[in-house]
């Protein structure tokens, strides 16, 4: 019997695919397009979430390992890109939206250019020897770092948004910054995606057990965080010694009288003033966070009665009116300073 004529090797009773075995390709792309669109989108400001930048490339690097088609791969993260970029940029709808609705792809495709060099070095790189995998991980970090530097000369030396700009409202990230630019910024950030996507599918698609399951690429990348840290750390217990008193600042309120009416006066204006510091301790009113009450009938009573509070202390030298640190009541001390300006009038 020639082999042509044999029965098929299928096994008959094997199970069914299931849906999501039979759908495998379609479902990927979907899942790591949504991802890569929504973290991208809210690792940047105004969004309050710059720890996303940490993971906006890891839906795309996963899948690079799992060596989809480069056609499926190469489209979907090129269309991922350009959503999350036209969403960044979309404050240029206020100059053109067709500027917008032309820039928005292009720096995304410029951008993806990254995700295909991650489509050919990160399959390659299971079960190579450890040095080769960092090496291969810190290229890919360092290729992300020279599109972005290409970007800035190809479209007008504009940046266009770096990944470093992510970070701006964390302090111990930047850190890094002074040595290396914001460039330094966005290679520690990649690799920390890249760690990530590493460590993922090693636990998830390698099979490794025990003490095996541990990704040597995973603590590359939190070295390089805590070396970020480790710059800030001793800055912090240092700046007190760059701290130099160079000035002391007033506040002065002026305060205006209402419509038909003029300001009080005499007892009844630092007696007033009394009672609102009473209840208001946030000090939200207008007189009672400022040194001076400045009007012009009572310029000269305002003046002369914080020269008196001071040289009788009777108030912090903080405060315009009462005091909590002794017990005497502010009403009694501001009609007393009160009369005291009267007569010395």
């Amino acid at each position: 019997m020639h082999s042509s004529e044999s029965p098929s090797t299928a096994d008959p009773f094997a199970p069914p695919p299931t849906f999501w075995q039979r759908h495998a390709e379609p479902i990927a792309v979907g899942v790591v397009f949504a991802l890569t669109v929504v973290l991208t989108v809210m690792a940047f400001p105004p969004r309050p979430t710059p720890e996303f930048a940490c993971a906006f490339a890891i839906p795309g690097a996963f899948w690079a390992y799992t060596r989809p088609r480069l056609k499926i791969f190469a489209w979907t993260m090129f269309a991922a890109q350009a959503v999350a970029w036209t969403i960044l940029l979309g404050w240029l709808h206020n100059v053109t939206w067709g500027g917008l609705l032309l820039l928005g792809p292009f720096v995304g495709a410029w951008i993806g250019t990254w995700y295909l060099a991650a489509w050919w070095t990160l399959p390659r790189m299971v079960g190579r020897p450890t040095l080769v995998r960092l090496a291969a991980m810190l290229g890919l970090a360092g290729a992300w770092v020279l599109i972005e530097w290409s970007r800035t000369w190809l479209l007008g030396g504009f940046p266009w948004l770096p990944l470093a700009a992510s970070q701006w409202e964390r302090i111990a990230m930047l850190q890094i910054a002074a040595y290396g630019g914001a460039g330094c910024v966005s290679f520690v950030l990649i690799a920390v995606n890249l760690g990530f996507a590493a460590y993922a599918h090693r636990l998830f698609r390698e099979g490794r057990s025990g003490l095996n399951k541990r990704s040597q690429e995973f603590f590359l990348a939190l070295f390089l965080v805590l070396a970020c840290f480790s710059i800030f750390i001793p800055e912090t217990f240092n700046r007190h010694g760059f701290r130099q008193e160079f000035a002391k600042i007033r506040m002065i309120a002026f305060a205006k009288p209402a419509a038909g009416g003029t300001l009080p006066t005499g007892d009844a204006l630092f007696r007033r003033l009394a009672q609102q510091r009473l209840r208001q301790r946030t000090c939200k009113l207008h007189f009672t966070d400022a040194r001076l009450a400045i009007d012009q009938q009572g310029m000269r009573q305002c003046v002369a009665a914080r020269q008196h509070f001071r040289q009788r202390r009777m108030m912090p030298r903080q405060d315009i009116v009462g005091h909590r640190e002794t017990g005497r009541s502010a009403d009694a001390d501001a009609a007393r300073s009160a009369r005291w300006v009267a007569s010395s009038a």
